[in-house]
């Protein structure tokens, strides 16, 4: 894998005078990999929206296209039950992908949210829109006083979504025993 190595001076101007500046930042990336532009479309051409009674159709043709095998119909019963939250990613106009939280209550009274699945279409993967989906729910746990922190549950030998929500700082957790015979790895973030 060819990789390039940049370093960085981080330097903001708080009047810390020269010798007490932190030592260089040393970043590396693939740079085969790296697309600057997707970088810049992404950022001028995605827009995440709620699921509203108007978009749940497009959310379940989405889902049936991402995931032919999962049952839409089951899955978002109720989407528009104020415990839920769905969002979908619209890219350049065109939905693309959704993530679908569920509100759950905690032993002390506060709330969770829950990730219950994610999906972005294989022909616009690799261009940051799960993580970005991840982000806008975990700004709104942040906005929301009682939801106190979030979870996923991520199947075996997914290692793109363990990955996924490991760059999104997520934690990885032992796997709570009430998933019964389901083996994975579950994943906690603090929103406070």
């Amino acid at each position: 894998m060819e990789t390039k190595t940049i370093v960085a001076e981080i330097a903001e101007e708080t009047g810390i005078e020269e010798t007490q500046r932190v030592q260089p930042l040393d970043l590396k990336f693939n740079v085969k990999s790296f697309d600057v532009s997707k970088l810049i479309s992404l950022t001028h051409s995605l827009v995440i929206e709620d699921v509203t009674q108007d978009t749940i159709e497009t959310l379940k043709e989405l889902n049936a296209a991402i995931s032919p095998e999962s049952n839409s119909n089951e899955l978002f019963r109720d989407v528009l039950n104020t415990s839920k939250v769905a969002r979908i990613a619209l890219f350049k106009g065109v939905p693309v992908g959704f993530i679908f939280a569920e509100r759950k209550l905690n032993n002390n009274g506060s709330y969770h949210l829950s990730i219950v699945t994610i999906g972005v279409k294989a022909d616009k993967q690799r261009y940051g829109i799960a993580g970005e989906l991840i982000k806008h729910i975990d700004n709104l746990a942040q906005e929301t006083e009682d939801i106190k922190f979030m979870t996923a549950f991520v199947q075996n030998k997914n290692d793109v979504a363990t990955r996924l929500f490991e760059r999104c700082d997520f934690e990885r957790c032992s796997c709570p025993n009430h998933f019964g015979t389901y083996t994975g790895c579950f994943f906690f973030k603090s929103s406070q």
